[in-house]
């Protein structure tokens, strides 16, 4: 049997994303982690005796030439030479212009194809074929580059592409699954799109997904494609790799009639998924959820209870919190409403007035105006996406101001 394994979109040197950096103990832990994840992919080619590591572009995240990298990742492909184990590796949009991922900068294990395309013939059954992007911006498909199959051997395709523009990733080298079927491969090791996915088992057409995620958006536990050739014939499985498992956790606070059962609600919540964790360690958004009698408890006492649930988090000993988001309602009193809900009800109102909207508006931008420029255009990238945080801000400020009045009534 052959065994390759198939990655991509390590993004090396790519920084992670958390509010739980803050924490000199999760840090070095977290800045290591894209560096750790291809070790465990080097440690598993090693364990499943593979014979080759197909890279589907993006190896690195920036244009930026990093000395310390351009080393780790020659001991990493040296681990893979001294087992007589090849590499493949097609350059995305994100390393197609690095200079330390031209082909002199690696040992002669490492087989980077260009632009132009091109194929290699690996032992006496198997090709590999593959073109990397040119440069950063690549419009067209990249198909039309590629050689022709080679008759009466399994052909390995390696390509970076948006596969006809997917949902939520950046359009380059487009094309569609037809495309690919009808080109004539037997395998399409593809890159770019974070998130896993097997298009086609006839031929396989497969994205293996991030090996390590980077913030929440990229969450749950990550993987590298071990394919194996058995008399032409091709299968996958999933081999996890990722070290820090970003996730969020919704909890449903409904049925908590106090403090105590809000505490253990908590605890359990978090300690069943420290439990089912599958990465050595998770950083974890916790999103509170539900209706309750004590929705005004715990937006007054809410950095209490971020301190709690950050300490419930760490007594796993395998999460930390990326943060608390407070989504509770309130349940209404019945009968006439109180001055407290009155006032809740003007300022509710006065949301909506043009006056209001443009003076917070000003406000606001004063506020924003003091934060450097590239963290301004991650909150705020476009007009719709300002207006929606801005309504958010100004509804937490209501809810905010009517749990702080009604305190004297909770205890």
């Amino acid at each position: 049997m052959i065994k390759l394994l198939h990655t991509a979109d390590l993004h090396l040197d790519s920084p992670l994303n958390s509010l739980a950096l803050s924490d000199d103990e999760l840090r070095h832990q977290v800045r290591a982690a894209s560096r750790k994840a291809l070790e465990n992919i080097v440690d598993l080619a090693l364990e499943h005796q593979a014979i080759a590591l197909l890279v589907s572009g993006d190896l690195f995240d920036r244009a930026e030439r990093s000395a310390r990298t351009a080393v780790f990742l020659t001991v990493q492909f040296d681990r893979l030479k001294d087992a007589g184990i090849r590499v493949f590796y097609v350059k995305g949009n994100h390393d197609a212009v690095n200079p330390i991922s031209g082909g002199a900068n690696f040992p002669n294990n490492v087989h980077l194809f260009s632009g132009h395309g091109g194929v290699v013939e690996l032992g006496e059954d198997l090709c590999i074929h593959g073109v990397s992007f040119s440069g950063k911006l690549m419009p067209e498909s990249l198909i039309p580059k590629f050689k022709p199959p080679v008759a009466g051997k399994v052909n390995i395709a390696l390509m970076h592409t948006s596969v006809a523009g997917a949902s939520g990733h950046d359009t380059y080298a487009p094309c569609s699954v037809n495309d690919m079927r009808s080109a004539g491969f037997d395998y399409w090791a593809l890159g770019h799109i974070h998130k896993r996915q097997i298009y086609c088992e006839e031929p396989w057409i497969v994205m293996p997904g991030i090996p390590q995620g980077r913030d929440v958006g990229e969450a749950g536990t990550k993987s590298v494609t071990l394919i194996e050739i058995d008399d032409g014939q091709i299968s996958t499985k999933e081999l996890k790799t990722s070290v820090i498992e970003f996730n969020q956790i919704y909890i449903d606070i409904s049925a908590c009639e106090d403090q105590d059962d809000l505490r253990c609600t908590l605890v359990q919540e978090i300690s069943r998924y420290g439990d089912q964790l599958e990465s050595p360690v998770g950083i974890v958004r916790v999103l509170l959820d539900g209706q309750s009698n004590l929705s005004w408890q715990i937006l007054r006492d809410r950095k209490i209870l971020e301190g709690l649930i950050d300490q419930f988090a760490r007594d796993t000993g395998r999460l930390w919190i990326d943060k608390v988001v407070f989504d509770v309602e309130a349940k209404m009193e019945a009968g006439a409403p109180d001055a407290t809900s009155e006032l809740m009800t003007i300022m509710t109102e006065l949301q909506a007035e043009d006056q209001y909207t443009s003076q917070f508006h000003v406000d606001a931008n004063r506020v924003f105006d003091q934060l450097p420029q590239e963290i301004r255009a991650q909150l705020m990238p476009d007009q719709e996406t300002t207006e929606r945080l801005l309504r958010q801000l100004s509804k937490a400020g209501v809810l905010r101001v009517t749990a702080m009045m009604r305190s004297s009534d909770l205890s």
